[in-house]
């Protein structure tokens, strides 16, 4: 009865936990890429804005 204490891991909640670790990272990379994608969008909409600004200060 130690595995009912839950000091030991069993492979039923062992394989839950990786279960719930996979699922989780998965959603963790998701959101990285998206967030990923806007932010260079912004930083390329920035540059090309800052750009243009020094090519008008220029001319």
């Amino acid at each position: 009865g130690h595995a009912r204490c839950g000091s030991q891991w069993t492979s039923t909640q062992f394989t839950c936990f990786l279960r719930h670790a996979n699922s989780w990272s998965e959603h963790c990379v998701l959101l990285i890429s998206l967030h990923f994608k806007a932010y260079m969008y912004l930083i390329s909409s920035l540059y090309k804005s800052i750009v243009h600004t020094c090519i008008r200060i220029q001319s």
